[in-house]
């Protein structure tokens, strides 16, 4: 059986002020927020798997090393400023690393990053990011997608992201 991909940002385990997104106001506090995503993320996600985090993993060295922890799969951390508390944390674990601020999924004809590119390498490659400023804009740059937690309740695999995009174009074709 292969190995599942996903991708994912902005799970913001730890972070107070994540319970003010519209998205987790019926969380009572920070660690019913963190039981959730932990919980959702183990659903999906089996100890072979690997997950890119394209950034927004944690708020604090704490709340990082305790989500790392419990959670399944293979974690690639891409370098984000907003994670600084994954540099000293992620090195402990061997199930994680930390890759650069753009990579690719050649296999999956896909480019990374936690902000939104205007441009990308690969003539019809596609391009998930994460940065909350965008939720979806698939009307606006063709073949890109927001991969943030929030706007799926969920990890998402690429192929998903994939076959939503595909079916965007077809259903906006003039």
């Amino acid at each position: 059986m292969e190995n599942k991909i996903f991708i994912t940002a902005n799970l913001f385990f730890g972070r107070k002020q994540a319970l003010k997104l519209p998205k987790r106001t019926n969380f009572k506090d920070v660690n019913e927020m963190n039981v959730f995503i932990g919980t959702q993320w183990n659903k999906q996600v089996s100890p072979n798997d690997i997950v890119y985090v394209l950034g927004g993993f944690a708020h604090d060295p704490i709340s990082c090393n305790n989500s790392i922890e419990r959670l399944n799969g293979n974690i690639v951390f891409l370098n984000c400023a907003l994670d600084k508390s994954i540099h000293d944390v992620a090195k402990m674990y061997t199930h994680t690393i930390i890759a650069g601020e753009i990579i690719e999924i050649p296999n999956k004809n896909s480019v990374l990053c936690y902000y939104p590119l205007e441009v990308w390498q690969g003539k019809n490659s596609y391009h998930f990011f994460g940065s909350e400023k965008l939720t979806t804009d698939l009307n606006r740059i063709k073949n890109r997608m927001n991969v943030s937690f929030d706007n799926f309740g969920r990890l998402v695999t690429p192929e998903e992201c994939i076959e939503m995009i595909e079916i965007f174009k077809k259903t906006t074709r003039n």
